[in-house]
């Protein structure tokens, strides 16, 4: 700011020797170029710019916060979402120990009803040993390949080749149609394709 540009005045104010030191650094400030504004913050011991730069940094400030409480909305609502999720989960484990006991109880009353008379040795070991297997908690689906000697593996395995088996036969089936047609409608075809086939 030029000095031509303002009016200099007198202001008769009573102030401490400290208010006044600064006062007059203000003004010193001011007639130097400063505006008015700056030239106070000047003699309050700030720089320029330094409010406007805390300003910025609270503005900043409040936007870290503001994301750091959506994000503590978020874990806290994960952290119910996972509570929820682990009540239900325990729900479940008190159900499936029920079951289980429950299993374990029938098993072992199916294993005093059962009667072995008439079968041979070997059939009623191996009733006795899925009863058992069963009762102690084991998937009876397992326990009863295992006793037929199977595992899941070599069952998924025949399951596998059984569908493949299914879906070349279908092919097979496929190609033949038309031949089939052409034996079921007689006539010239029908004769070269069994004369073809040796039939």
């Amino acid at each position: 700011m030029e000095k031509d540009n303002f009016e200099l005045v007198n202001c008769n104010v009573s102030v401490s020797t400290s208010l006044a030191r600064r006062i007059r650094k203000a003004s010193i400030a001011e007639q130097n170029g400063s505006e008015a504004r700056h030239a106070l913050l000047f003699a309050a011991g700030h720089k320029p710019g330094e409010v406007e730069q805390l300003r910025s940094q609270v503005l900043e400030l409040s936007m870290v916060i503001e994301k750091g409480e959506a994000d503590l909305e978020l874990i806290k609502s994960k952290a119910d979402q996972h509570k929820s999720d682990l009540t239900e989960a325990r729900l479940k484990l008190k159900d499936l120990k029920l079951a289980k006991k429950q299993i374990a109880s029938l098993s072992l009353s199916l294993s005093r009803s059962l009667t072995f008379d008439g079968l041979p040795e070997e059939a009623a070991e191996m009733i006795r040993k899925v009863s058992e297997d069963i009762s102690t908690g084991n998937d009876p689906h397992d326990v009863l390949l295992a006793a037929a000697g199977y595992d899941n593996g070599t069952v998924e395995d025949a399951i596998s080749m059984a569908q493949k088996l299914k879906s070349t036969v279908a092919n097979i089936e496929a190609e033949l149609k038309p031949f089939r047609e052409i034996l079921r409608s007689g006539g010239l075809k029908a004769w070269i394709v069994r004369r073809a086939i040796g039939l």
